[in-house]
């Protein structure tokens, strides 16, 4: 399955995977099939049937399932055992290594396999078959799940991915009406359970004791740990390494104490204790204390090596308030389509939901005051939207997508 990973070649020529414009619920339209299908068929990476005469989405169907049906058959029994987990633990994963050691190599497989299972999902709720579309988005559910046990801030990035992909196969098959009563219920369940705040904590620990171990070697091998600048997100050179071999133990330790204080004070704690806005507001004080720090490293000198580890909050800030958004919004619309399917039609208001098919309307996320998530029935449609990161409420016009 890794027929979707850009760069095959064709003939010696390296061919590129087609550029995909958005789609589902980022502009409300369905996801354009063709180039991928026409790419893949002229790579080879799927056994097409010559003679096959079908639509797009049937051809793909039929291909997946010549490719691999085992497998396929095999990750939906998976699907429903009780828990989830993708790779052993940190410490097993490290193998006697050291923390900043530890490679994630299987996140590229399991990327080619979770956008596989979008494109698998898509096209079996185009043909009217909702055990695979239901069975496909199943196994991303649990896949995401999977990945967001696994200590690394990486793995948070992965499964909010992950979930955004399995968010985009729900679009497509409550689009084509392809999914029961029952299997509604399972989905929203599992996307209720979705806590990007505990992974991000869990993933911000980890960080956080790989750092430390990466500061402790510099501290205890010198210049041999030159190497560890990379890790840590600088550039290595001779004269840098001649100065760790002359840092002093009290240096270090002033190290350590920043990089354990700046977690704490500003991820940790928010995380533990507080709410995603103020989560959020924690990731943004500090990148403003970064880009300060940054800004006159000669400065800092006790703040070197936390300077160059911690990461860009903002950004991680933005993606988690994006996709809390769209998570909520997934389960109202598990919750509208439930509804329609037991009372003939959508609701007027969110509020109609409760108690039966929601316990609560979602708050949006990216609004200030906690707000909820809009709605709108739209005769045999609905439309349901978040205010977005500019705090106006535009109706829930996608504008442009890109």
């Amino acid at each position: 399955l890794q027929h979707l990973n850009p760069g095959r070649r064709v003939s010696g020529k390296r061919k590129d995977h087609p550029k995909l414009a958005p789609s589902g619920p980022q502009s409300g339209t369905p996801r354009d099939l063709s180039p991928v299908f026409d790419y893949v068929k002229e790579t080879g990476s799927l056994p097409f049937d010559p003679a096959a005469t079908g639509s797009v989405a049937a051809q793909f169907l039929a291909a997946f399932e010549d490719a691999d049906a085992e497998l396929f058959s095999e990750l939906a029994a998976a699907a429903r055992r009780p828990r989830s987990q993708v790779a052993p633990d940190l410490t097993t994963l490290a193998g006697g290594k050291r923390l900043f050691e530890i490679s994630l190599p299987h996140y590229q497989a399991l990327q080619s396999l979770c956008t596989a299972l979008t494109y698998r999902a898509a096209a079996a709720a185009r043909c009217g078959d909702g055990q695979r579309a239901a069975e496909s988005i199943e196994i991303m559910l649990r896949m995401g799940e999977g990945v967001g046990t696994e200590p690394a801030l990486i793995s948070l990035l992965v499964t909010m991915l992950f979930d955004f992909l399995t968010i985009d196969a729900i679009w497509e098959a409550t689009r084509c009406d392809v999914l029961d009563a029952d299997t509604l219920e399972r989905i929203q369940r599992s996307l209720s359970q979705i806590d990007y705040q505990s992974i991000y904590l869990r993933a911000t620990r980890a960080e956080l004791l790989m750092g430390l171990d990466a500061i402790d070697f510099i501290g205890r091998e010198g210049g041999e740990a030159i190497k560890l600048i990379g890790y840590l997100g600088g550039a290595p050179s001779p004269a840098l390494g001649n100065l760790l071999r002359l840092a002093p133990r009290g240096w270090i330790d002033q190290n350590r104490s920043h990089l354990v204080h700046w977690n704490l004070d500003y991820i940790i704690l928010p995380a533990r204790d507080g709410t995603l806005d103020e989560l959020s507001k924690g990731l943004l004080r500090i990148e403003k204390v970064l880009v300060e720090t940054r800004s006159q490293p000669l400065s800092y000198p006790h703040k070197a090596l936390p300077m160059v580890h911690m990461s860009a909050g903002g950004s991680v800030a933005r993606r988690l308030i994006y996709q809390e958004a769209v998570r909520r919004i997934a389960v109202c619309a598990c919750a509208l389509q439930r509804h329609r399917l037991a009372h003939g039609e959508y609701p007027e208001q969110l509020e109609q939901l409760l108690p039966e098919f929601l316990a609560e309307v979602p708050a949006d996320p990216s609004a200030p005051g906690g707000s909820p998530i809009q709605y709108r029935r739209e005769g045999e449609r609905f439309r349901l939207w978040a205010l977005g990161s500019d705090g106006e409420n535009d109706g829930g016009d996608a504008g442009d997508p890109e």
